[in-house]
């Protein structure tokens, strides 16, 4: 369990740290081209940058039970840590059934 929460911790900051990234390259070029090109394929950038980053990084999201091949494994991390935190904090929400606290409430 605590490999994974390592794994976890370590998927969330190379997820914020690539969107950062990103982020702060693209900026430049939308501020010169924001009228003119449309940046919807920035999505893509940042999801093969994360895998890129994720893959030699050597993270794996999927423990055995989940994913029998590690490889399948670090495959989903790449893509899990390209589309943002966002997406990951939501599977392990889904998995773990935790509760988000909002104004004292579980929801």
């Amino acid at each position: 369990m605590a490999e994974f929460l390592v794994n976890v911790e370590v998927g969330l900051a190379l997820s914020t740290i690539n969107t950062l990234v990103v982020s702060a390259l693209s900026a430049p070029l939308k501020k010169r081209f924001e009228d003119t090109v449309d940046f919807w394929w920035l999505i893509y950038v940042n999801m093969a940058t994360g895998f890129i980053v994720s893959w030699f990084a050597g993270v794996n999201l999927f423990p055995a039970s989940f994913v029998a091949e590690p490889v399948l494994g670090r495959v989903l991390t790449g893509l899990l840590v390209g589309g943002g935190a966002k997406i990951i904090y939501d599977l392990i929400k889904a998995v773990t059934g935790l509760k988000a606290i909002g104004n004292g409430k579980a929801q």
